[in-house]
């Protein structure tokens, strides 16, 4: 539709450079040109021939081509502001038949519309239609619109150089074969159109078309590589689909107006390109070629309404949907890849399938999330040494029957390598009984003091999705708003409790149902995810918070710190002198260890009062923090089934 719709703005804008007023006479020679082409394409018969035709079967009038004050011009025909040349043909939808003669004596046209006029029943049928070869048009240098869409010429294109005017071409819907012409010199053109013919031969090279908006050379057996689209930044559809065309996909970099990609039914390889930076990407369709890789990011791509990658040979995890998410009920497709089945609720409602993967052959065991079994500590799977993870805390049911939320605190670095700058943030989500996988938001807080005002800053910086397959096992797939995104396989670091894939599996042993998500209330910037093991005798504990108010850190002013007491016995309710670590050196989402270092910067003390209240006592010199003690109390319910 954006072809339609750009193609009659285009048609609007040349007309609208155009008088009706005019009275003087056009030269004999275009007057001839006009009436061999009535003669060449069946005048007589035609729906409207208005001027053309005397009344009495004769030709019309001469003088009268571009009508007076008294007279409309011949039908479909526009002259200049002084009615002295010829600068449109517009005779679309009007039963013309036969072939167009030489235009070479009307040197001043600026638009020839000519489409849709095949009324033919079949590809069989003769002088029906408008066709045979398309005329030469390297005389007509003034030309902007040319379009004989929807008719039924034959032949090839002819060359369009020299054509520096050319503003939008349209040949769709015929029998042309042969290649496609040079480009090369046309940069005005805004709209190209060759699409449903015969066409063979390599695209064209599109360097230098910075006007270009559309490009549609769909339904041809058009091989070679797809071109460079490097310096479009007007293009706003790409359709090449159901061609030969092989290769790789090219960079959509800078393309920030694309709203429209379609390059589906080829035999191309490689991996699909980044997608970011594309805003306005509507609908990206790359099914049925053979495309190897990950399925990209869409971070940023809110205006996304559906995207098809389906019958290629992708792998691993699909990336998050859009933040904020607008694909439309099933008009995305998946299928036919070897991706990681992934619960997702909201890749089942783009694909209109529950789960998404199942009409894909494929199958994933899940947990049922609104469980508090799942609480505990999780890290990226087989790399130690990144001191970095996850704690999480599950509210089962807080909300309704089967229908709880998920916290999490993640603690990690900045991105550049070896900085020693922390980062953290907190990740939040309803979980469902009946669905194995949760979107959560990411959260994140910046600019506040160690238990101090003023209150920090905080906003929403991405999305991820949360599964698990086992309760040993899950993954997070996320995507930050400023580009960054990824998969992050998970396994639990203590020992699983009571988790059990259909839900807690019994009784909580001893103080496991202490563990969940603390906080000082009516502090800023102090917060806890704890994780308690009866089985492990651990007592793990992560500490979310800030520099200490006059302290001279960069923003964020962000720091965490973990300590952990290893004989922590199932029955104990409190801790002393736990020594307090804070790392340093890392890089966000490290995949490998090395260059973390673990100092010990003070020491803390922890008591549980109740399952809703505790003491939690601190001291940091390093940061010339004295010895201070705040009453902590639990983020929410406390679980079923805790006594204290």
């Amino acid at each position: 539709m954006i072809g339609v719709s750009r193609w009659c703005g285009l048609l609007a804008m040349v007309a609208s450079a155009v008088s009706l007023t005019a009275q003087a006479a056009i030269p004999a020679t275009e007057r001839q040109a006009l009436l061999n082409f009535y003669n060449a394409t069946g005048g007589s018969s035609w729906i409207h021939n208005g001027g053309w035709n005397n009344g009495s079967g004769g030709t019309g009038l001469a003088g009268s081509e571009c009508g007076s004050a008294n007279a409309p011009a011949w039908f479909g025909i526009t002259c200049d502001s002084g009615g002295s040349h010829v600068v449109g043909i517009d005779l679309q939808q009007n039963g013309l038949v036969g072939s167009v003669p030489d235009l070479s004596a009307l040197p001043y046209l600026q638009s020839i519309i000519l489409s849709n006029n095949n009324n033919c029943s079949s590809s069989s049928q003769n002088n029906c239609g408008l066709g045979g070869a398309l005329p030469s048009l390297s005389a007509l240098t003034a030309l902007r619109a040319f379009s004989v869409e929807g008719d039924v010429f034959s032949g090839s294109i002819p060359t369009l150089g020299g054509l520096a005017q050319l503003q939008g071409f349209d040949v769709g819907g015929n029998a042309l074969t042969g290649s496609i012409p040079s480009l090369s010199g046309l940069t005005n053109l805004q709209s190209f159109n060759a699409s449903n013919n015969r066409l063979s031969g390599l695209l064209p090279s599109l360097g230098g078309l910075g006007a270009l908006v559309v490009f549609d050379v769909h339904g041809n057996s058009v091989t070679g590589s797809i071109p460079s689209l490097t310096g479009l930044s007007n293009l706003q559809a790409f359709y090449v689909f159901g061609n030969q065309l092989s290769g790789t996909l090219p960079s959509l970099s800078g393309l920030s107006s694309l709203q429209f990609f379609n390059a589906g039914g080829n035999q191309l390889s490689g991996t699909i390109p980044a997608l970011t930076g594309l805003a306005n990407l509507a609908t990206f369709g790359v099914h049925g070629n053979q495309l190897t890789g990950a399925m990209p990011a869409l971070i940023g791509l809110s205006a996304l309404t559906g995207i098809d990658v389906g019958g290629n040979q992708l792998s691993g995890y699909v990336p998050v949907v859009p933040f904020p998410n607008n694909l439309q009920a099933g008009a995305s497709i998946l299928c036919g890849n070897a991706f990681t089945a992934t619960p997702d609720t909201n890749w089942d409602t783009a694909t209109g399938g529950a789960p998404w993967y199942s009409a894909c052959g494929l199958s994933a065991t899940t947990v049922n999330l609104d469980q508090h079994g799942l609480t505990g500590s999780w890290g990226r799977s087989n790399t130690p040494g990144t001191r970095q993870g996850f704690l999480f805390n599950v509210y089962p049911d807080n909300i309704a029957a089967g229908h709880g939320t998920v916290f999490a605190g993640w603690y990690t670095f900045d991105v550049v390598g070896g900085s020693g700058g922390q980062r953290w943030y907190a990740l939040q989500g309803d979980v469902y009984n009946n669905n194995g996988s949760a979107t959560l938001g990411i959260y994140t807080g910046t600019d506040g003091n160690l238990n101090a005002a003023p209150k920090p800053v905080s906003s929403q910086v991405g999305t991820a999705t949360l599964s698990f397959s086992n309760c040993t096992t899950g993954t997070l797939v996320y995507a930050f708003n400023d580009g960054r995104s990824g998969t992050i396989p998970l396994s639990r670091v203590t020992q699983n409790t009571t988790c059990g894939t259909s839900g807690d599996n019994g009784s909580a042993p001893g103080n496991y149902l202490l563990a969940g998500t603390w906080i000082v209330p009516n502090a800023n910037g102090f917060g806890f995810v704890l994780d308690i093991s009866p089985n492990d005798k651990t007592l793990l504990g992560s500490w979310y918070t800030y520099f200490p108010s006059g302290y001279s850190a960069p923003s964020p002013r962000q720091q965490w710190f973990v300590f952990q007491d290893s004989n922590f016995a199932p029955t104990a309710t409190a801790s002393s002198n736990i020594p307090l670590l804070q790392a340093s050196g890392g890089t966000f989402d490290a995949t490998v260890g090395g260059g973390v270092t673990m100092t010990t910067v003070g020491s803390v003390s922890l008591a549980f009062t109740s399952c809703t209240a505790a003491t939690f006592t601190y001291a940091i010199p390093s940061q010339s923090v004295a010895t201070t003690t705040v009453n902590l109390v639990r983020l929410g319910p406390a679980p079923a089934g805790c006594s204290l």
